[in-house]
């Protein structure tokens, strides 16, 4: 699972992975994350970012 996600958010980089469905449903599952995540060091690519840049 690590390894997919680090994979996902270095994919996201890609204008033509992003069109994907899977593009939209990895960085929903990023964003969930980030809005409930407790830890100071997390280890899920983009958490702390993603914390900063949620809009609620």
């Amino acid at each position: 699972m690590k390894r997919f996600l680090r994979a996902s958010c270095w994919a996201s980089h890609s204008s033509k992975w992003r069109s994907y469905p899977i593009a939209t449903a990895v960085l929903e599952l990023f964003t969930y994350h980030a809005l409930r995540c407790q830890a100071l060091q997390c280890n899920v690519p983009m958490c702390r970012h993603l914390r900063g840049q949620v809009l609620l």
